[in-house]
């Protein structure tokens, strides 16, 4: 059965999945509307932003927060996002984005972050056991490709095990 909607009634509709979402959150609004394939044939270009990418995202991680942590490991998704790759006298260089964060400073509560964590490899290309270093990347800073790719890890993941 296909249902016909005027503009007034798919605006109306809209709003009330874009209050929803501020109520429950992304995740939990997609569940309750009945999964992602009812959320993407009302709101079809809604992942099209990077805003609502990181959206997602961060509420991943909220979602992990009941266990704990504020942090994603992106290695249980299965997949490790190289960031980066340099070389200096022979060395390389390779950082990847391991962990997706929640910032819980006053400034900025609850903003999403990247985790980047460099290791050294010889020149055989034998990683070290241990990380070089790590830093921070907000979330709404880095290049879309990025976002992009963190977006899919963590969708595709959620797909697959049926959470969406």
């Amino acid at each position: 059965m296909k249902i016909i909607l005027n503009e007034n009634q798919k605006k109306g509709i809209v709003d009330r999945i874009k209050n929803m979402i501020d109520d429950l959150g992304l995740i939990q609004s997609i569940k309750s509307l009945g999964g992602f394939k009812v959320f993407d044939k009302l709101m079809p270009d809604y992942f099209g932003s990077n805003r609502n990418k990181i959206q997602f995202i961060e509420d991943a991680v909220r979602k992990e927060e009941a266990y704990g942590s504020r942090l994603l490991h992106l290695h249980e998704f299965g997949l490790d996002i190289l960031y980066g790759e340099e070389e200096q006298n022979g060395i390389t260089y390779k950082s990847y984005i391991e962990q997706i964060g929640l910032s819980n400073s006053g400034i900025s509560n609850d903003e999403g972050y990247a985790v980047i964590v460099i290791y050294e490899y010889d020149e055989d290309g034998n990683a070290y056991d241990e990380y070089t270093d790590l830093y921070d990347v907000w979330l709404d800073r880095m290049s879309p490709m990025y976002i992009k790719k963190i977006f899919n890890t963590i969708f595709n993941y959620y797909i697959e095990t049926g959470e969406l």
